[in-house]
Parts: structure tokens; C-alpha cells; sequence
């Protein structure tokens, strides 16, 4: 916690004017890939060459659509949703899913 509130979270109120938890992890990546970018010889870490959405996101989204459509399934990936809650059934399984999106108050009911 000491990292978030005396590193990440006043770099994150500057650069993108809101704290952490109100951010997705994908735009607290890029927030930090171009941060090092700009003092990368002060950092003793390997950053991937391209920003996080191409390296890291779009990849991910792509595999999960074509593993999802291989098994005969679905699935829908949505910009500027957040999952608030997954049900469960009885054996453990996903049933359904709630989501809220964003500068929406309402949340909605999804069926797996």
C-alpha cells in the first residue's frame, strides 16, 4: 500500500486526473510504459516495445474470441464495461454476470 499511495496513485491523480481504482489496469500499464519511456535510464526494467493495448490486450482479446469460437462458444469483449459480480451455480460454473458501464449508475444482468 505504501508503493500505490506515495507512488502510484499521486502519478496517476496527475497524469490521468483519477485515483487507481477508478482506472483499468490496461490504462495504469500504459500510464506507467510512458512514464518509463521518458526517464527509461533511471529504470532497471524491460518494457515491451509497443504500448500495452497492442502488446499485452489486443493479443489477449484475440485469443480468447478464437479460443471461445473454437470450443463453440462466445465471447463478447466491451470497452468501458467493468464486471461488478460473477454468479456462480450450484456446481461451481458461471451462470451469469453483472457489469456496470462506465458513467452509467445502472447495472445490468448478462446470462453466461
Amino acid at each position: 500500500t505504501e508503493l500505490i499511495e506515495g507512488f502510484l496513485r499521486p502519478i496517476l491523480l496527475v497524469g490521468l486526473f483519477k485515483p487507481p481504482e477508478e482506472l483499468s489496469a490496461a490504462l495504469v500499464m500504459d500510464m506507467l510504459y510512458y512514464y518509463a519511456i521518458g526517464h527509461q535510464y533511471d529504470f532497471d526494467v524491460k518494457w515491451a516495445r509497443s504500448p500495452i493495448s497492442e502488446a499485452i490486450i489486443r493479443p489477449m482479446v484475440q485469443d480468447i474470441q478464437n479460443n471461445a469460437q473454437f470450443a463453440g462458444l462466445q465471447a463478447s469483449i466491451e470497452g468501458n464495461t467493468y464486471v461488478t459480480e460473477i454468479i456462480v451455480d450450484d456446481s461451481r460454473k458461471a451462470s451469469s454476470v453483472k457489469i456496470q458501464r462506465q458513467g452509467k449508475d445502472s447495472r445490468e444482468l448478462i446470462q453466461a
